[in-house]
């Protein structure tokens, strides 16, 4: 009896599906047949819950104009059918927003800079979540001649003289734990119009149904909007040059390079992630050696690590002598330490990993140099299980040559990793052909069926840069992440 039931909900599902092609844009009406009913709100609920494609579902079915479609909408138009309600929320108007709205931080603590919280009947009502420790928010709009300043987190505006196509856009300054951060390079934007029976306009990015099994979707990622240190929920740092537990000095982190790392020389600005490198005039002195290179490491170990996914940042590199900025991961049993420390003593290092290679590493992109060429890589032990690394026992398999117009200009590098292969891209969305393929499925390759972290580095000459030395008059340099995204099938 249940299967008939459920065959009977599939037929009448689909039998007023189809006429969803029509003209029709009734608010509520998500088949487009001209009608608000049941079906409406059954379709509506599927697509909340992922069973339902996309392409039918529009703006007319956001009937609670929050931008987003969800469970209460499919309750909505069930309410507004059997007659429990005679209009939906909003009076006809919806919003959508443009600007920086969420993942502000303040002290390394995420603030939400604004949320849509009302809009009816003309009247906007834009609340603050400002979580523990915040103090006041200060807002004025250009538009309305309007602020407000003080403890109050919900500032309203009421819109009812504007016409349709009305923008108002609003600044503001927040305060909490001490720290004030604004939004002046960023205004929000909020932008109404009209829809009597159907949206004409509505939000700007409406969600996409959740992903169908098999399908990408992102799990994790950094946008770098705040200003300063990076996410401390994301980011740890390697700071020094690789102390060698195993011979008792620094090696370069065993590749010979001359940097010493600190965390300072890793900050966000501008919605990225800046890695600066430096050669001081005077050297400092640290652990009895004179260092006049600094840059920085910075790494998820410790706070997020993943198996299989895609695995992608948009990266603009410099392109100077000695110059060795690399996108690349290791695995989360490499036994190298970390800090979370931004400002940590000076005196203060980390030491390399003693097992790699047999805790794996990936190398999504390196660069040397001005080459317009990137490289890709993997390392792993000839033995299977963990062991403090030995001369001649690892593997690797570059690809030494992948063009790149030009590597100070932004691009996309990724790779897609799963339990049989990685692949390697760059500007994936426009260069769909992977530019290296590794199958991993080798019994010694075990390291690659283990979660992994990822690291973003400015290294300054090494045994990978060839002879070439860094030129003092090049300095500073800068590495830039706009983004750093993983994705995972669902």
């Amino acid at each position: 009896m249940k299967n008939r039931w459920l065959v009977f909900i599939s037929c009448l599902l689909l039998l007023n599906f189809f006429p969803a092609f029509s003209q029709t844009n009734l608010l509520g009406d998500a088949n487009r047949d001209g009608r608000v009913n049941i079906v409406d709100a059954l379709l509506v609920a599927q697509f909340y819950i992922g069973l339902m494609p996309s392409g039918f579902i529009q703006e007319a079915v956001d009937v609670d104009y929050n931008c987003s479609i969800n469970i209460v909408d499919a309750l909505l138009i069930a309410q507004y059918y059997v007659g429990l309600i005679k209009e939906f929320p909003g009076n006809g108007l919806i919003y959508s927003f443009t600007g920086n709205l969420n993942n502000g931080l303040i002290n390394g603590v995420p603030v939400n800079y604004g949320t849509i919280s009302k809009y009816s009947n003309g009247v906007v009502t834009i609340s603050f979540d400002g979580g523990p420790g915040f103090e006041w928010v200060w807002l004025y709009s250009p538009e309305h001649k309007a602020m407000v300043k003080g403890e109050g987190t919900v500032w309203t505006a009421d819109l009812g003289s504007y016409s349709e196509g009305l923008s108002l856009e609003y600044y503001f300054v927040v305060r909490k734990n001490g720290f004030e951060a604004n939004n002046n390079d960023q205004p929000h934007r909020l932008v109404v119009s009209s829809s009597a029976n159907g949206n004409s306009g509505g939000c700007t990015e409406l969600p996409e149904k959740s992903p169908a099994p098999g399908e990408w979707r992102i799990v994790w990622e950094d946008n770098f909007d705040g200003s300063n240190r990076p996410d401390q929920a994301n980011w740890n740092y390697h700071v020094g040059n690789g102390y060698n537990r195993g011979s008792g000095g620094f090696g370069g982190w065993g590749n010979g390079e001359w940097e010493w790392y600190r965390p300072e020389n890793a900050y966000q600005h501008d919605g990225k992630l800046v890695i600066r490198a430096d050669y001081l005039n005077s050297p400092v002195s640290i652990a009895n050696r004179d260092w006049f290179q600094f840059s920085s490491r910075i790494t998820t170990q410790g706070k997020h690590a993943w198996k299989y996914g895609r695995f992608e940042a948009l990266i603009a590199l410099p392109s100077a002598a000695g110059t060795w900025p690399a996108f690349w991961m290791l695995g989360e049993s490499c036994d190298a330490s970390f800090i979370d420390e931004y400002n940590p003593p000076m005196d203060y290092y980390d030491d390399m990993a003693g097992n790699w290679s047999s805790c794996g590493e990936i190398d999504i992109m390196e660069h040397r140099n001005s080459e317009n060429l990137v490289v890709h890589n993997l390392f792993w032990d000839t033995r299977i299980g963990l062991f403090p690394w030995e001369d001649g026992l690892t593997h690797f398999d570059p690809r030494e040559n992948v063009p790149v117009d030009d590597v100070t200009l932004f691009h996309l590098y990724t790779i897609e990793w799963n339990e049989k292969d990685i692949r390697w891209y760059v500007d994936r969305e426009t260069h769909q052909e992977p530019t290296k393929i590794m199958n991993i499925t080798a019994d010694n390759m075990e390291e690659y069926h283990k979660p992994f972290f990822l690291i973003f580095n400015l290294a300054l000459q090494g045994g990978f840069t060839g002879p070439t030395d860094p030129v003092t008059s090049d300095f500073p340099l800068y590495m830039y992440i706009d983004y750093v995204r993983v994705w995972q099938k669902n």
